[in-house]
């Protein structure tokens, strides 16, 4: 069972178009090819009558440890585009829906060991309507978990836009452990979030376009240690010309 099969067989959704169902506000649609190069030319959804706010790419993780994970992240690269989109380029992201889910995640946390967390920013498609990958990680065992499954639908279906505050996240690992953190038990919304290894392409245009691709930015959120000094000095630099907020943890 996959996650657009589970939304269809648990919640009311109705055949709208071919590959599209509707429910309560949301379209479920079911895309040609692989997501991380979807193009939105291809979209019945994103080119029909309707306001689309924004897209969520529900989505299998895979990893080498294969630790048991359910991630929310945004997409584009800081590098170069060997997974989708296009090189130095971002797409908009989604801030207050994608912490939201995130926060939702945590509150219907089950017994079960698994690892809810954000992750950086990676791989395409790109677009320009907000968008975020909502990912369930990382071997079939998980991906067919009827108690995860729902878990990670019901977060989706039930979440609220968060009213706080938009902010960009920079530091640490990939799955930004302190920015998790530190979001999580406060009333923020991030957005785009930069690792350290991807903070070895940024310069100062590059982490402004995180910030212009994050809507109403009001700062940036930095693992302070988690970044090395070249990287601080381009923060530093961006923040005092913006005069936006920076938070440092």
């Amino acid at each position: 069972m996959e996650m657009f099969r589970f939304l269809l067989d648990n919640y009311d959704f109705k055949k709208v178009a071919d590959n599209i169902y509707r429910y309560n506000g949301f379209l479920l649609e079911k895309i040609p090819g692989r997501h991380l190069y979807f193009d939105s030319a291809q979209s019945a959804c994103l080119n029909g009558e309707d306001r689309i706010d924004g897209v969520v790419f529900l989505s299998k993780h895979s990893s080498e440890a294969k630790i048991k994970s359910l991630t929310v992240h945004p997409t584009g690269n800081f590098g170069d585009a060997a997974l989708g989109g296009k090189e130095r380029n971002l797409s908009v992201s989604y801030p207050p829906l994608m912490t939201q889910v995130l926060r939702r995640l945590w509150e219907f946390h089950s017994e079960q060991e698994i690892n809810i967390t954000f992750e950086a920013t990676h791989h395409g498609p790109l677009l320009l309507t907000p968008n975020f990958f909502l990912e369930i990680g990382t071997t079939p065992m998980e991906w067919e978990n009827r108690e995860i499954l729902e878990m990670v639908c019901s977060s989706l279906i039930t979440a609220k836009p968060g009213k706080g505050r938009n902010f960009i996240g920079i530091g640490g690992g990939h799955y930004m452990p302190k920015i998790t953190d530190y979001v999580l038990g406060s009333d923020i919304n991030i957005g785009h979030m930069i690792s350290k290894h991807a903070a070895a392409f940024l310069d100062e245009e590059l982490f402004t376009q995180a910030l212009e691709k994050t809507p109403q930015c009001s700062g940036v959120v930095a693992d302070w240690k988690g970044i090395k000094s070249a990287t601080r000095e381009i923060v530093k630099a961006v923040t005092d010309k913006t005069g936006i907020e920076l938070i440092k943890i």
